[in-house]
């Protein structure tokens, strides 16, 4: 019988040689640096933004969030696979663009932060990963944010007797995207 190339490959070695970013999950491990560098982040993300229109949009995000007319055709045939939220489409509702006054409002409390994620070899966040869970009663929203001030993608969560509550990734997806320490 032979061997296959797995038996020859080191798979954390492997891993670690296809890494970009590191991620980083609050019901994981946030490390102590987290808090002094989003204040960067976040006054990046204002300094960007415009007082008076939302936060610009990726065509990822207006596709998931209800606003494909806004996108190219040629656009829309690239993006395939992005595809309308189906919890807020099953409830006709559109995911709202946010301004830089809501991205404040939710990012003054650091708990609606979910995850981030940096380059491989840096503390600089690149983005964030934010809930909003006041704009619906039956679902929260999720939105990533980069320091562009640009909505990368967005999707609903549905809420659990009224309340959303951030979970722990499996133990799978620990092991395989977020750091530990």
């Amino acid at each position: 019988m032979g061997y296959s190339i797995a038996q020859f490959v080191n798979l954390e070695e492997l891993k670690d040689a296809f890494k970009f970013n590191r991620k980083y999950h609050r019901k994981v491990f946030f490390p102590e640096w987290f808090e002094s560098n989003f204040r960067t982040f976040r006054h990046q993300v204002i300094d960007m933004a415009s007082p008076q229109k939302p936060l610009k949009a990726s065509d990822t995000f207006k596709i998931q969030a209800g606003y494909p007319h806004e996108v190219t055709k040629e656009q829309k045939e690239n993006l395939s696979s992005a595809k309308r939220d189906t919890y807020t489409e099953q409830r006709d509702f559109l995911i709202p663009k946010l301004d830089i006054q809501k991205f404040i409002e939710l990012t003054n409390n650091l708990h609606h932060i979910i995850e981030f994620s940096t380059p491989y070899d840096s503390e600089y966040i690149k983005d964030i990963r934010v809930f909003d869970n006041g704009c619906h009663p039956d679902v929260a929203i999720i939105y990533v944010i980069n320091r562009k001030a640009q909505i990368i993608a967005s999707w609903s969560v549905l809420k659990n007797k009224g309340k959303f509550k951030v979970k722990k990734p499996v133990q799978e997806e620990v092991e395989l995207y977020y750091e530990l320490e």
